[in-house]
Formats: C-alpha cells, structure tokens, sequence
C-alpha cells in the first residue's frame, strides 16, 4: 500500500502491460516502447503484474488497463495529457470488468493524503488530474453490496412533498421542524436518503416550483437555520438529503425578471424575449406548453412575447447567456456548502429550445385532441429534448465532479426528471460515453407509465416488455434506476389492476437492479386498514378533482394522527389556473379545513355501543308515556294532523334544499341538512308548543304521526332527491343501513305504546323513571359525550353556525303560513308551525351516525349539532324558568288567596268545566315535561 509520502514515475504504470501489446500511441507524451523495454519494474509493482490483462478505456488522453485472476483485481489509469491547464477528467469503468464496483488508491504517482488513501472509488465516478497515474484495487459488488456500491446507488431514495408531511406549528402546512420530527419513523423504513421537493423562496403558484429566491428557504417551511439543523440531523444519522432544483425557469417575481422589465441591459437576456409575428400581433411560434397555455405571453413593459414552458408566472431562463450559467453554479455551490449531497434537477427536457422558433407539427395522434390546449397534440420537436439540454446536464455534472474533488466531499448525486414516453431520449442523459457523463439518475417511469394503461394493457407480457426494455436500452456504463410513482402520477394503489399486487410490485420495484425511488404515503397506502381515508393537500395546477375519501389522488397529507396522538383541522391549501381559448387565464387560491379522524379508540367504540341502547330506552319510554285517548279524540278531526303533516313532509325537505343551495354549502353539509329536513317533530317541539301556548294534544300527535311516517318517507327523499347529493360525493348509503337507523326509533317508539295500552297501570312507575332517566343522559352527553367528541366543536364554522339554525325558523313561519292558508286557527296555526320547523335532531344524530360512511358520518354530524344547540337547547332553558316563573306566581296566588277573609266565590258551573279541561292540559305538559 502506498502511503501519504509515496510517489512513483509514471512510466512504471506501463510496466504492468504486457509491452508486446503495447502501441506508441498508448504511452505517447510519457515515454517510447524502447524506453519501456530498457527499464526494470520496480519491486513494490511486482505484486500487481497478476494473471490476465484487459485493457480498460484507452485514448488519445488515457491509458488504462485491468490485472486480474479469479480472486483479485487491479486497474491502472494513467493520465497522458501534458498541458498543465487540463481540467480534472471523469471516467466510467463501471461493468468493464465483471462485477467490480468500486476500488481503493494502492499506489500513486503523485503524494496523497491519507483521507485519499483511505477512501474509496466508485468506478462509475473516477476522478483523475493531468499527469496522474495510480492502481486501484478493486472490490466485487457481491463481497459487501453497500461497501462496493456509492450511497446513491443501494439506498432507497424517498421523495418528500414538505407541505404536506408533518406540520409543526400548527398552521395547516408541513414544515422543516416538522420533518424533523419524523426522521425517527423514516429511519425505521429503511429509507437512508431523503429527496424534498422545492422549499425555495415563492409566491406559491406552483406549489414551490416557481422560485422568487433560488438562496433561501420559503417562510411557509422555516428558516435557513431551521434547514441547517435538519441537514445535521440527517448527517448525524448516516442518512443524505437530496434537494429538487428548478434551473428551467424562475418565478415573474424574483428580482431577474423584474430588472428585465425594466430594460436592466445586464438581466433583459436572462431570459428568452421574441417581438412575435406580424409586428408582434401573432405569437413568435404555435408551442404549447405542458400546462396548457402556449409559451409565449406578451409583457406590455417590453413589448414583446416572453418564453415559459410552464405557467406564464413561470419565464424561462436563457442557458445561451454565459451568465446565466454561472448564476446557477452559484446556486449549486451556495446549497452545496450548506451539506447538501446531490440534486433532482427538474424538467431537464425544457431546458433549451430552438432558437430559429420553427412551428412545432402536430403528433400523429392528434387527431381526437384540441391543438389549442393540450400539449401531447404536438411532436414537441423544437421545444424540448434539445442537444444542448443533455450538454447542460454533462456540464453540471463537471461542476459537482470538482466541487467534490476540491472540497473532499463523498459523491454528489444528479437525478435528472425527463417525462417521456421516448426511452432512448432518457438514456441521452446518462451521457455520451464513458468520458462525458450526465445524470446519475435519469429517472425510469417505464413502471409508471404501465400501471397508467388501460386496464387490457396491464398484463404479464406487457410488465415484461417495459423491464426489457429498459435494460435493453440501458448503457452498459449506466446505473439502473426505478419508481411506481411520483407527484406527477396517482397513488401506486389506484393503479394497479388489482390491489393485492401491491406486494408483488414492490419486490419487482426492490429487486431490480438499480436505485428505488418512493413516493411518501406510498408505504402508508400498501398497508390494509392503516390509513383510512387519504386527502389532497397538492392537487394538480390544471385540474382539480378533490374528493374527501379519495386514496386516487397523487399527493396527501401524512395523517400522522392515525396511531392517535392527536385529532384536530388540517389545513389545505390549493391553488387553481383555468386557461382559456383565448390564452387569458384565471387563477385562484383556496384553503380547506379537513377534520383528521383517528381509528376508533377504546372510548369511541364504548360511547357508539352505549347510544343505541340510549335511543331505544328513551324511545321506549316517550311511546309508553304516550296517552293513546288523545290519537283517539284528535282522529274525530284529522284535518289539523294532514294539514301539518304536508307541512312537514311536503316543505321542509325542500326549504333544507333551499339554504343549502343558496349559502353554497358543500355536498356534506347539504345532505346533513337534507336529512333534518326529513325528520320533523321531536319533544322538543312539544315543549315550543307549550312555551308559546299552542295545542299540546295536536302537537304530541303530530310528533307521533311523523314520527311513525318517517320510517318510509326518509327512504323516499332520500333516494331521490338525496341521491343528487350521494352521487355528488361519489358514496353510497345501503338501503339497509338507513333502514336500521330508523328502526332504533321507531319501532321502540311502537314498542312502548304496546306496552303502555296492555299495560297501563305502569304508567306512574314509568313518570317516576322519566326525570332521572333524562338527568342521566344529559350528563351522559355533556360529560363522556363531550370528552370523546370534542375534536368537532373546532370544526364549527361561524358561517354554517348563522346559516343552518335558519331551517327551523324559517320551518316555523312557513309552516304557519301554510297552516293560514287553509284556514287554521291561531292555536294551530302555531302549533303547527312549530311542529314543521322544529325536527327531531335525534333521529337526523342516529342516520348520519349509523349510515354514513366515514368520514362523512363524523364531519355530518357537525350540522344537527350546531341545529340542536343553536335552536332546542336554548328553548330548553327558557321553557325552565318560564315554569319555574309559573309556579313562583301560582304560589303567590294560593298565599293570597289564602289570606282572604274566605270569600272565596265560586261559579261551579263554570269551574266544574275548567276544572276538566285544566287536568287533561296538566296531565299533557307533565308528560312533555
């Protein structure tokens, strides 16, 4: 082994070769074949001059060549360039030479520090100076897989979307602190290389990948400290962060783009100006960029079209300016210096066009699309997959070669990201040839693309023609690399053609040779049951398909919350561009509260057994307390009971409909209303008829009637009307299910009344349980109900809280209206209106909770509870101290009358008859009571 002192001549490198085979073009500028002939090999290289000779990459700059027997292994390189202002050179000998990977300096013909001595050599990535010349011993891939292989080659590369990973302070949007928090949990993946998304600087009108400052970290995610801290807890953990770099264009808003604006000469050709066609009334070109909108917008400030492949808030950057160049090598060296160990450089395919603006032709595909917005309809062949594109990436591949090489640095990772279905363009990217290297990791959604086919497309043959392809096509210098997704595709899940391929794709993903690369959430989604139901927190900028119980979509929020530490609002915030024929475009932001809910805990599965049984008891007694002489007398004169019955069948479905529709409630809460509306009369309506003095006998049976009704009429709506809503929110509620929630109401209801006619002489027993039955339960739902439920107050919203109260009211004056018009009077016309307003929350509570699936059973729920508490229960207490106010001043009344002298007169007629009347309405409201 050489040490940190040790030098030798160059020439003595030759020696290792056989000198028969040896041309004088192979040790020109270093020595002659005579010269080699006279000399002696030196003894420390005996050891090396070992079994077979192959030679390795040999030209005009180089000599290299194997010594190797079964066992053992050695290369030789030596540089032959004589001009002392050479840059360092790369090579590639990776797969020359079976399956050695990498190798270790044994002896050098120049001194070297005892850190290069130690350290050892990726054959893909061999860095050597003019005039350098030394022997690696090399190690076989299958003698110790991580040790043979760079970091970036054997780990698992794990894409992280930072606003919607963890949050950390509580504002609805994933942060670095955040992502702090959760390294522990990625560790356990066996992930040891992390690649975030872009957290630069920007206004945030493409999700970060429009940059306002390429040098510092958006406020949204942190600080620079806060990233400092995070790359040193990553480092500490032997783990590497990898960093998406958007070198194609800038945001309208960073301060480049603005200088050209306003004609700054040193900043107008940062970017790519045209003074269009037809004296600037026509665009430059016909290109359509991949958003949509077609590449050219006009800035009045200049007069003239600027470029954006992407969105027009998005100008591209000109890569013919030198100074451009050196703009972004400043970028690259200020994030290398913070640690950074590599880069995913972001749409490399759009990096330079054809600066001649010839029209692109149409694909000979389009015939079925739209020219004017979709970008497949054109062979893009002047716009992207330029010549000077893959320079660019070999360009910056020499950049961090030596930035490593000056500063002692392990390997520094280029992943490049070219969407194209064309394989040979990706394999452009890896290089020309064993001296010109691109990419490390031209990324391969082949897989990708697959699993986006039609269903008759995804079979075995078709899975094994993508992998061939592949490696058919791959250069035998090149690294393999694969992923099942990224933030441009759905969920791995919603794509395959079964879900229990899941495990089997991701042993073909793992298996491969090469790098995987994952998409996070993707090992949340494979697991059965794990994680419930999946949001969209970064939904496309194009379009937007925003479904609540969606696992389609292509980004979430990690629902940390599922092993249950907490429950609360996530916050969602989505922006959206609409481009229109005419190349104008309308954008908008929205932010989105979404309730996380956590797997049912002991305590929830004890509060959702205890509540049915609740129902059925009280249910059961509300019907043995009802007097069955008042349906008798009240069926002598039913046209009060049929008036009010259309009144709350026949309008209050419809007026639910009504304030859904014009305070733009979402599907959810309009179907949570629609059911309220399809449950009229409660006890609390009969406690209101008591508190504005209605007719307690019409309202008791109107309560019942409807009560009784709703077994078949909350089917009826809410398979007609409420399917609008149903198919809205793309659920289903089984026929069934909506059957037995009612069933917990009504035939108790019906069970009691049995009982109360066969039985009657219970009845007090009965009126004796009634009151610390209800003392219970109230504690029950203020105490244990309030404790497990309290994650739903938060998702009260002020406008639902004054929106959703008016269908009682506006129940109780159209519903007395309705009574005016045929004639009622004024009793009933109030009582009615009552009993049309006022809806049994309860049976509303019982059918979202036991019918709907989650998460909507728990979300829906929000809307009768903000009824109940904003309607019922204040009339609760008023109705308690009017009776209280009664009673105070009936006792007075006895007091007074008491004191009298006894002259107390008495019509006994009239009192006999008020008498009667005044029991039967006693014993009415102490049953309500």
């Amino acid at each position: 082994m050489c040490s940190s002192s040790l030098s030798v001549a160059k020439e003595s490198f030759f020696l290792l070769a056989p000198l028969e085979l040896l041309r004088s073009e192979d040790v020109k500028n270093i020595t002659s074949i005579e010269e080699l002939k006279k000399a002696k090999i030196d003894q420390q290289f005996i050891r090396y001059c070992i079994g077979e000779y192959k030679p390795a990459i040999i030209t005009d700059n180089l000599f290299s060549f194997f010594r190797f027997t079964e066992k053992q292994a050695y290369l030789i390189i030596i540089d032959k360039r004589i001009d002392s202002t050479s840059e360092l050179q790369r090579y590639n000998f990776y797969g020359l030479l079976d399956t050695y990977g990498k190798g270790k300096i044994v002896i050098s013909s120049s001194t070297l520090t005892s850190e290069q001595i130690k350290k050892s050599i990726n054959l893909t990535n061999v860095l050597i100076n003019q005039g350098q010349a030394f022997i690696l011993e090399l190690f076989q891939l299958h003698t110790d897989y991580d040790e043979s292989q760079d970091w970036w080659m054997h780990d698992v590369i794990y894409e992280i979307i930072v606003a919607s990973y963890q949050d950390s302070n509580n504002d609805g949007i994933g942060d670095i602190q955040g992502l702090r928090q959760r390294l522990d949990y990625i560790q356990s993946l066996g992930v040891n290389t992390i690649w975030l998304t872009p957290i630069y600087t920007s206004p945030w009108k493409d999700y970060g990948y429009d940059i306002s400052n390429f040098c510092d970290i958006d406020s949204r995610f942190g600080t620079l400290d806060d990233f400092r801290t995070l790359i040193d807890d990553v480092h500490s953990r032997q783990m590497r962060i990898i960093i998406d770099f958007v070198p194609n264009h800038t945001s309208n808003e960073h301060p480049w783009f603005q200088a050209a604006l306003h004609n700054d000469p040193k900043y107008i050709d940062y970017y790519i100006w045209h003074k269009g066609k037809n004296n600037g009334k026509e665009l430059p070109t016909n290109w359509l960029g991949a958003s949509g909108q077609h590449m050219w917008t006009f800035s009045s400030e200049r007069n003239m079209y600027y470029l954006h492949q992407f969105l027009d808030c998005q100008p591209d950057l000109n890569f013919r300016n030198e100074n451009v160049l050196d703009e972004i090598e400043k970028i690259f060296r200020f994030w290398l210096d913070l640690g950074i160990d590599g880069f995913r450089v972001d749409a490399v395919r759009h990096l330079i066009e054809n600066d001649q603006y010839h029209d692109e032709p149409l694909s000979k595909d389009a015939k079925d699309m739209d020219p004017n917005i979709m970008y497949v309809a054109y062979d893009h062949t002047e716009s992207a997959d330029q010549s000077g594109s893959y320079e660019l990436v070999q360009r910056w591949r020499k950049f961090l070669d030596k930035y490593a090489y000056e500063n002692n640095r392990n390997y520094i990772v280029l992943i490049t990201e070219a969407y194209t279905v064309d394989i040979k363009k990706v394999m452009r990217y890896f290089g020309n040839n064993r001296e010109e290297h691109g990419s490390d990791i031209p990324i391969n959604f082949l897989i990708t693309y697959y699993l986006d086919k039609d269903e008759n497309e995804k079979h075995g043959l078709e899975l094994d023609k993508v992998l061939s392809d592949w490696q058919s096509n791959l250069p035998e210098y090149a690294w393999s690399n694969w992923c099942l997704g990224s933030h441009d595709s759905h969920r791995i899940t919603s794509r395959l053609p079964s879900k229990e391929l899941i495990d089997g794709f991701y042993m073909l993903l793992l298996l491969q040779s090469g790098t995987a690369l994952i998409y996070y959430g993707d090992e949340i989604v494979s697991r059965k049951k794990s994680l419930g139901h999946i949001f969209n927190a970064y939904p496309s900028p194009t379009l937007i398909y925003l479904k609540q119980n969606s696992t389609n979509d292509s980004n979430i929020h990690m629902t940390w919350s599922m092993k249950g530490a907490a429950m609360g609002l996530t916050k969602l915030i989505f922006h959206l561009d609409i481009f229109y024929d005419d190349d104008t475009s309308l954008s908008r932001s929205w932010s989105l509260n979404i309730l996380v809910i956590q797997p049912k805990r002991l305590i929830d599965k004890l509060f959702y057994t205890i509540i049915p049984f609740i129902v059925i008891i009280i249910s059961i007694l509300m019907g043995f307390l009802l007097d069955l002489k008042i349906i008798t007398d009240l069926l002598k004169n039913p046209k009060p009971v049929l008036i009010g019955f259309l009144a709350q069948y026949g309008l209050m479905p419809f007026l639910a409909m009504g304030i859904a529709k014009i305070f733009h409630y979402t599907p959810l809460y309009s179907l949570a209303l629609f059911v309220i509306g399809c449950c009229p009369g409660s006890g609390a309506s009969n406690q209101w008829t008591v508190l504005f003095d209605g007719d307690v006998n019409l309202s008791a049976i109107m309560s019942f009637v409807s009560t009784a009704a709703s077994f078949f009429m909350m089917p009826l709506y809410f398979y007609t009307i409420g399917r609008f809503y149903m198919d809205e929110l793309s659920i289903r509620i089984p026929f069934l299910s909506l059957v037995r929630s009612l069933a917990l109401v009504v035939i108790p209801y019906s069970i009691g009344i049995v009982i109360s006619y066969f039985y009657p002489k219970t009845r007090p027993f009965i009126k004796k349980l009634i009151k610390p039955i209800m003392i219970f339960v109230l504690l029950f739902f203020l105490t244990f109900g309030l404790i497990v439920n309290w994650y739903l107050f938060i998702m009260i919203d002020l406008y639902t809280a004054l929106t959703a109260p008016l269908l009682p009211f506006l129940g109780f004056l159209f519903g007395g209206i309705f009574a005016w018009i045929f004639r009622m009077n004024w009793t009933h016309i109030k009582t009615i209106g009552i009993e049309a307003g006022i809806q049994n929350v309860g049976i509303a509570f019982i059918i979202i909770m036991y019918s709907f699936p989650q998460p909507y059973a728990t979300q829906g729920m929000i809307v009768p509870m903000i009824v109940s508490f904003f309607t019922t229960k204040p009339f609760w207490i008023i109705l308690i101290i009017r009776n209280q106010i009664r009673k105070y001043k009936q006792r007075k009344e006895e007091r007074k009358n008491l004191n009298t002298n006894g002259e107390i007169i008495h019509d006994n007629d009239k009192l006999q008859s008020n008498n009667e009347e005044n029991l039967k309405q006693e014993d009415i409201i102490e049953i309500i009571k």
